[in-house]
């Protein structure tokens, strides 16, 4: 790798197009925090979407095309983000990590859940307890490419449905240097909220598959911003959060876009706590 290694984000998102549209609000608010860092989507259609500086596509892509937007970036280090995620500071930091480590990822809030817990061919310690596949980063090298072939290889042979069980045998068997990323950076434990202050750190990507419920036939209204993901008292204790960190680490000012969609679509009672919100963590 060269002394100034390329860097940059990407995105999967394949079938069903609830998929793709989350992609793209998911960069933008990536690209609010990160203007000058390319964003790649990967996917089985054709996009035609500004936000992303490139679009793969592949037509005979699979449901977890996640691995192959890591194996086939054409950076040298590469931060994947699930779709399902509103990015509301810069976690472009991570790139630091990846001059050190060869995969990076977060501790997955439900490790000891049924497919948390969930084991192939032994058991592990639960000092080495099952990663989140929502947000990886990954340092190109030969040998990093071949652990995301065996990644695949075993998902393909064995019918898995999660790809977190294998993830974390396959790093168990590998010499990779492995960084793990404090919650903040992956945040899906919205309950956490409830108790975090600017101390324990600021929330950098809000991940929740509530934001895909609406996908296929289900009939369920799409999740567009904060407030309804959130709702009026966890979205006070975020911003509060948000204004007590000061100097460097004081992120952006989160867009009401991203904090309350389209404002005709709330209710009477959620433009209510919209404006006391505003009057109190001016944005």
């Amino acid at each position: 790798m060269s002394d100034s290694p390329s860097i940059g984000f990407v995105y999967a998102a394949t079938g069903d197009l609830a998929y793709t549209d989350l992609a793209i609000r998911s960069a933008r608010s990536l690209r609010r925090q990160c203007p000058e860092i390319p964003i790649d989507l990967f996917t089985d259609k054709p996009v035609e979407e500004q936000v992303f500086s490139q679009v793969h596509v592949e037509p005979d892509s699979w449901f977890r095309a996640k691995i192959d937007a890591l194996a086939q970036s054409r950076f040298d280090c590469t931060l994947y983000i699930d779709s399902d995620t509103f990015v509301i500071d810069d976690p472009s930091d991570v790139f630091f990590l990846l001059e050190k480590y060869d995969i990076i990822a977060c501790h997955d809030p439900g490790r000891n859940s049924a497919h948390g817990s969930l084991i192939l061919d032994r058991q592990f310690p639960q000092s080495f307890p099952t990663l989140n596949g929502g947000l990886v980063g990954v340092r190109n090298s030969d040998k990093v490419q071949a652990f995301l072939r065996d990644w695949k290889t075993v998902i393909k042979e064995r019918n898995q449905k999660k790809d977190q069980p294998s993830f974390r045998e396959l790093l168990w068997d590998s010499d990779l240097k492995l960084g793990i990323l404090p919650p903040e950076y992956n945040l899906m434990h919205l309950n956490q909220i409830e108790v975090m202050t600017h101390k324990h750190g600021v929330p950098k990507i809000i991940h929740s598959p509530k934001l895909h419920r609406h996908k296929g036939d289900s009939g369920r209204d799409s999740i567009n911003c904060l407030m309804r993901l959130l709702g009026p008292r966890k979205l006070a204790r975020l911003l509060k959060n948000h204004h007590g960190a000061s100097g460097c680490l004081r992120p952006k000012p989160i867009s009401r876009e991203i904090l309350f969609g389209d404002v005709s679509q709330l209710s009477i009672k959620e433009r209510l706590a919209m404006k006391w919100l505003i009057s109190k963590y001016p944005i």
